[in-house]
């Protein structure tokens, strides 16, 4: 019986959680049972215990535990050539290299001794230049002349219906969590937004309806630096929001954007390719994301799917966490920033009624 238990949850049902009901309601099982087995099935690679005492199954662990060596061949695969194993690959791996067949539990504690746990994985661009980054990050951030506080980001985000809807939903065990939606045949309502950040929080918000692609046009991002954030939120180098920071995407190369920056007196400087984690706004725009989801209607999602966005992204940072974002982003903050920052006057202002 356990053995077509474990064939059923294996061949013909994926491994779904869903399918215990199923195999409880065929074989005519308790589903307690069911999951009793397959979490065994999922820690040793058996199905039926063995007929031994608890003392003699604990010696039979802590006798046959990873050896060093063996434990160092693993780790090294993992550091070098693939992080992401399953446990029973790293089981073929040591039975292959070392000709020792290791259970799964015994791989995992051995992981475990070691501080390596399973974590979400975060994708990085081979792209990246490190010696471009660091000459980027020497040059213009940790120079004194660009301080935190004339400092400015801008960027675009999307976002669409599918983004926003909540991904989790609870039931009963065993039994999966559905929810009625209209089939929409890939039309998906999506809004994207133009963005300014800087030490103050998010200053600035443009929102368009798009298509589900989220593809700005250039026409209407220089309509919207030249007419509304530019021209109203930056001032002539050296005050506030006088360096301003963009990508490397295709809108953002245009020469009328070089052109505008220009004639405001605001310098302009692009972040060096694909470095992300450079760039401030876009840990806003994960924290702006995470809220729209709280507040977004579960019931219809393409309802006011604009008006949200719009209130999440100026509401994503407080002033404080904007200067916590520029640290993370290597970006010196003084504390006469963070005065700053919290409705203060600026630096330059500062020196004047000192001299006077």
């Amino acid at each position: 019986m356990r053995s077509r238990v474990v064939f059923l949850y294996e061949n013909f049902l994926g491994g779904t959680s869903a399918a215990v009901s199923y195999i409880a309601q065929r074989l005519m099982l308790r589903t307690r049972f069911i999951y009793r087995v397959i979490k065994l099935y999922n820690l040793t690679g058996q199905y039926k215990k063995d007929h031994v005492s608890k003392a003699t199954r604990k010696k039979m662990l802590t006798t046959r535990v990873v050896k060093p060596a063996h434990r160092q061949i693993l780790l090294d695969y993992l550091m070098t050539v693939d992080s992401q194993l399953y446990l029973d690959d790293m089981v073929a791996l040591l039975f292959d290299c070392c000709h020792v067949m290791y259970n799964k539990q015994q791989i995992y504690w051995a992981l475990k001794e070691q501080n390596f746990t399973h974590k979400q994985v975060v994708l990085h661009a081979k792209e990246q230049n490190e010696r471009k980054r660091n000459q980027f990050v020497s040059q213009i951030y940790e120079n004194p002349g660009y301080t935190a506080s004339m400092m400015c980001f801008f960027d675009e985000t999307h976002s669409c219906t599918s983004d926003a809807r909540r991904k989790y939903a609870r039931a009963t065990r065993g039994e999966p969590a559905f929810k009625p939606a209209f089939k929409n045949n890939g039309r998906s309502h999506a809004s994207s937004a133009l963005c300014l950040l800087s030490i103050r929080g998010m200053v600035d918000v443009h929102v368009y309806d798009t298509s589900k692609g989220g593809i700005i046009k250039a026409t209407d991002v220089n309509f919207s630096l030249e007419r509304f954030i530019i021209a109203t939120n930056c001032n002539p180098y050296p005050g506030a929001n006088s360096v301003f920071f963009l990508d490397n995407a295709r809108t953002h190369n245009a020469e009328t954007i070089t052109a505008l920056c220009m004639s405001h007196g605001v310098l302009l400087f692009f972040l060096p390719p694909y470095s992300y984690d450079l760039n401030p706004i876009e840990l806003a725009f994960h924290s702006a994301k995470a809220r729209l989801k709280r507040i977004h209607p579960t019931v219809d999602p393409d309802a006011m799917l604009r008006e949200h966005l719009h209130e999440c992204l100026m509401n994503s940072v407080t002033p404080q966490q904007a200067c916590n974002l520029f640290e993370h982003c290597r970006i010196p903050i003084r504390i006469i920033d963070r005065a700053y920052a919290d409705g203060g006057l600026f630096p330059s202002e500062i020196d004047m009624m000192d001299f006077e």
